[in-house]
Protein backbone atom coordinates (compact mmCIF):
# COMPACT_ATOMS: atom_id res chain seq x y z
CA UNK A 1 0.00 0.00 0.00
CA UNK A 2 1.23 3.42 -0.75
CA UNK A 3 1.53 6.16 1.76
CA UNK A 4 2.47 9.69 1.67
CA UNK A 5 1.26 13.18 0.93
CA UNK A 6 -0.25 14.17 -2.65
CA UNK A 7 -2.21 16.72 -4.09
CA UNK A 8 -2.88 14.40 -6.91
CA UNK A 9 -6.11 11.55 -7.04
CA UNK A 10 -7.23 8.40 -8.47
CA UNK A 11 -8.15 9.00 -12.19
CA UNK A 12 -7.49 12.94 -11.76
CA UNK A 13 -5.89 13.99 -15.61
CA UNK A 14 -3.58 16.93 -16.15
CA UNK A 15 -1.36 18.22 -18.81
CA UNK A 16 1.90 18.19 -18.14
CA UNK A 17 2.75 20.93 -20.84
CA UNK A 18 0.71 23.26 -18.75
CA UNK A 19 2.31 22.66 -15.52
CA UNK A 20 5.87 22.31 -16.79
CA UNK A 21 5.17 25.70 -18.65
CA UNK A 22 3.43 27.75 -15.16
CA UNK A 23 6.09 26.23 -13.59
CA UNK A 24 8.77 27.75 -15.66
CA UNK A 25 7.30 31.35 -15.68
CA UNK A 26 7.13 30.78 -11.79
CA UNK A 27 11.23 29.92 -11.86
CA UNK A 28 11.77 33.25 -14.14
CA UNK A 29 9.97 34.96 -11.97
CA UNK A 30 11.98 33.86 -8.48
CA UNK A 31 15.36 34.23 -10.82
CA UNK A 32 14.78 37.12 -12.78
CA UNK A 33 12.50 39.55 -11.28
CA UNK A 34 8.29 39.88 -12.66
CA UNK A 35 9.92 42.80 -14.93
CA UNK A 36 11.90 40.41 -16.89
CA UNK A 37 9.65 37.76 -16.78
CA UNK A 38 6.47 40.01 -18.18
CA UNK A 39 9.12 41.35 -20.54
CA UNK A 40 9.68 37.93 -21.73
CA UNK A 41 6.07 37.00 -22.28
CA UNK A 42 5.22 40.15 -23.99
CA UNK A 43 8.01 39.81 -26.44
CA UNK A 44 7.11 35.91 -27.32
CA UNK A 45 3.98 37.44 -27.78
CA UNK A 46 4.55 40.00 -30.30
CA UNK A 47 6.60 37.18 -32.11
CA UNK A 48 3.27 35.34 -32.36
CA UNK A 49 1.33 37.97 -33.07
CA UNK A 50 3.88 38.98 -35.84
CA UNK A 51 4.26 35.40 -37.65
CA UNK A 52 0.03 34.98 -37.49
CA UNK A 53 0.10 37.88 -39.93
CA UNK A 54 -2.91 40.03 -41.52
CA UNK A 55 -6.46 39.85 -42.27
CA UNK A 56 -8.70 42.92 -43.76
CA UNK A 57 -13.18 42.17 -43.24
CA UNK A 58 -15.00 44.14 -45.61
CA UNK A 59 -16.98 46.20 -43.05
CA UNK A 60 -18.00 46.20 -39.25
CA UNK A 61 -20.93 43.73 -40.41
CA UNK A 62 -18.79 41.30 -42.38
CA UNK A 63 -16.35 41.60 -39.08
CA UNK A 64 -19.33 41.18 -36.88
CA UNK A 65 -20.41 37.80 -39.08
CA UNK A 66 -17.10 36.21 -38.58
CA UNK A 67 -16.63 36.98 -34.76
CA UNK A 68 -19.96 34.99 -34.69
CA UNK A 69 -18.79 32.44 -36.89
CA UNK A 70 -15.37 32.09 -35.53
CA UNK A 71 -13.43 33.45 -38.34
CA UNK A 72 -11.41 36.24 -36.72
CA UNK A 73 -7.72 35.69 -35.48
CA UNK A 74 -8.78 36.81 -31.88
CA UNK A 75 -11.10 33.77 -32.34
CA UNK A 76 -7.83 31.54 -33.02
CA UNK A 77 -5.89 32.41 -29.97
CA UNK A 78 -8.56 33.13 -27.38
CA UNK A 79 -12.18 30.68 -28.22
CA UNK A 80 -15.55 32.35 -28.98
CA UNK A 81 -16.18 35.87 -27.67
CA UNK A 82 -19.43 37.61 -28.26
CA UNK A 83 -20.49 41.05 -29.33
CA UNK A 84 -21.90 42.92 -26.67
CA UNK A 85 -22.42 46.47 -28.22
CA UNK A 86 -21.22 49.34 -28.72
CA UNK A 87 -17.94 48.12 -30.44
CA UNK A 88 -17.09 45.74 -26.81
CA UNK A 89 -16.59 42.47 -26.79
CA UNK A 90 -17.27 39.70 -23.99
CA UNK A 91 -15.08 36.39 -23.24
CA UNK A 92 -16.72 33.58 -21.71
CA UNK A 93 -13.56 31.86 -20.60
CA UNK A 94 -10.27 32.48 -19.95
CA UNK A 95 -7.59 30.92 -22.84
CA UNK A 96 -5.18 30.38 -19.48
CA UNK A 97 -7.96 28.73 -17.00
CA UNK A 98 -7.09 25.03 -18.06
CA UNK A 99 -3.55 25.75 -17.50
CA UNK A 100 -3.94 27.08 -14.28
CA UNK A 101 -6.84 24.36 -13.13
CA UNK A 102 -3.70 21.35 -14.28
CA UNK A 103 -1.34 23.03 -12.58
CA UNK A 104 -3.87 23.23 -9.04
CA UNK A 105 -3.79 19.66 -9.27
CA UNK A 106 -0.33 19.06 -9.26
CA UNK A 107 0.54 22.10 -7.00
CA UNK A 108 -2.58 22.74 -5.03
CA UNK A 109 -2.23 26.23 -5.63
CA UNK A 110 -0.87 29.30 -7.54
CA UNK A 111 2.41 30.47 -6.17
CA UNK A 112 2.78 33.69 -4.11
CA UNK A 113 4.91 35.58 -6.82
CA UNK A 114 2.39 35.27 -9.58
CA UNK A 115 0.68 37.82 -7.37
CA UNK A 116 3.80 39.95 -7.69
CA UNK A 117 3.97 39.60 -11.47
CA UNK A 118 0.15 40.47 -11.73
CA UNK A 119 0.83 43.58 -9.86
CA UNK A 120 3.70 44.40 -12.30
CA UNK A 121 1.54 43.99 -15.06
CA UNK A 122 -1.06 46.72 -13.88
CA UNK A 123 1.76 49.23 -13.92
CA UNK A 124 1.84 51.42 -16.54
CA UNK A 125 5.05 50.83 -19.14
CA UNK A 126 5.51 52.02 -22.51
CA UNK A 127 4.59 48.33 -23.64
CA UNK A 128 1.24 48.42 -22.03
CA UNK A 129 0.62 51.96 -22.90
CA UNK A 130 1.55 50.90 -26.49
CA UNK A 131 -0.68 47.81 -26.79
CA UNK A 132 -3.14 49.30 -24.17
CA UNK A 133 -3.35 46.46 -21.52
CA UNK A 134 -3.16 46.09 -18.00
CA UNK A 135 -3.76 49.11 -16.31
CA UNK A 136 -5.66 47.46 -13.32
CA UNK A 137 -7.04 44.59 -16.36
CA UNK A 138 -4.22 42.20 -15.30
CA UNK A 139 -5.72 39.58 -12.92
CA UNK A 140 -3.06 36.63 -13.54
CA UNK A 141 0.40 36.84 -15.06
CA UNK A 142 -0.82 35.36 -17.99
CA UNK A 143 -2.99 38.35 -18.99
CA UNK A 144 0.08 39.52 -20.26
CA UNK A 145 0.21 37.43 -23.16
CA UNK A 146 -3.15 37.11 -24.09
CA UNK A 147 -3.87 40.96 -23.95
CA UNK A 148 -0.37 41.81 -26.20
CA UNK A 149 -1.15 38.75 -27.95
CA UNK A 150 -4.62 40.31 -29.15
CA UNK A 151 -3.65 44.09 -29.04
CA UNK A 152 -0.83 42.86 -31.61
CA UNK A 153 -2.71 41.24 -34.47
CA UNK A 154 -2.95 43.32 -37.38
CA UNK A 155 -6.75 43.04 -38.23
CA UNK A 156 -8.08 45.68 -40.93
CA UNK A 157 -11.81 46.73 -41.18
CA UNK A 158 -12.55 48.36 -44.42
CA UNK A 159 -10.24 51.26 -44.56
CA UNK A 160 -9.37 51.20 -40.60
CA UNK A 161 -7.44 49.51 -38.45
CA UNK A 162 -9.15 47.46 -35.27
CA UNK A 163 -7.39 49.03 -32.13
CA UNK A 164 -8.37 47.10 -29.32
CA UNK A 165 -8.60 48.36 -25.80
CA UNK A 166 -8.37 45.78 -22.69
CA UNK A 167 -11.56 47.28 -20.43
CA UNK A 168 -11.63 44.95 -17.55
CA UNK A 169 -11.28 41.54 -16.48
CA UNK A 170 -12.31 38.98 -13.61
CA UNK A 171 -9.85 35.93 -12.35
CA UNK A 172 -11.19 32.29 -11.39
CA UNK A 173 -11.24 32.97 -8.00
CA UNK A 174 -13.69 36.18 -8.46
CA UNK A 175 -11.49 38.90 -8.26
CA UNK A 176 -12.52 41.96 -10.81
CA UNK A 177 -10.32 44.55 -12.16
CA UNK A 178 -10.73 47.31 -14.25
CA UNK A 179 -8.84 49.12 -17.10
CA UNK A 180 -9.97 52.99 -16.11
CA UNK A 181 -7.52 54.57 -17.99
CA UNK A 182 -8.67 52.10 -21.21
CA UNK A 183 -12.21 52.82 -20.60
CA UNK A 184 -11.85 56.37 -20.46
CA UNK A 185 -9.60 56.98 -23.86
CA UNK A 186 -11.42 54.44 -26.02
CA UNK A 187 -14.73 56.16 -25.19
CA UNK A 188 -16.26 52.98 -23.72
CA UNK A 189 -19.43 52.89 -20.96
CA UNK A 190 -17.97 51.93 -16.91
CA UNK A 191 -21.49 50.90 -15.78
CA UNK A 192 -21.29 48.84 -19.38
CA UNK A 193 -18.17 47.24 -18.42
CA UNK A 194 -18.93 45.94 -14.95
CA UNK A 195 -22.12 44.68 -16.49
CA UNK A 196 -20.27 42.28 -18.53
CA UNK A 197 -17.47 41.37 -16.26
CA UNK A 198 -20.56 40.06 -13.98
CA UNK A 199 -20.90 37.60 -17.11
CA UNK A 200 -17.93 36.98 -18.72
CA UNK A 201 -14.46 36.45 -17.82
CA UNK A 202 -12.91 39.31 -20.10
CA UNK A 203 -13.96 42.59 -21.52
CA UNK A 204 -12.82 44.27 -24.50
CA UNK A 205 -13.50 46.89 -27.06
CA UNK A 206 -12.44 47.96 -30.32
CA UNK A 207 -11.70 51.37 -31.93
CA UNK A 208 -11.35 51.85 -35.63
CA UNK A 209 -8.59 54.14 -36.77
CA UNK A 210 -8.22 55.93 -39.89
CA UNK A 211 -5.06 56.24 -41.60
CA UNK A 212 -3.07 59.41 -39.87
CA UNK A 213 -5.06 58.78 -36.52
CA UNK A 214 -2.84 59.03 -33.47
Amino acid sequence: MLTGTTHWQPGQQFDIAHVAFLDMIHALVLQLGPAFSKGTMMRAALTTAENLGAIVFAGWDDFLQAVEEMHTPYAEIEGPAEYLGDRMFGLPACPFARSLENYKKVFSSLPTVYEQMTDDLNRPDPGSIKYRTGHGAAVNPFCTIHQTLRSALRVGIGETTAVVYQLGCRSTTGTVGYAERWIAEGGFSRNAVERALARYMCCYGIVLHYPGDS
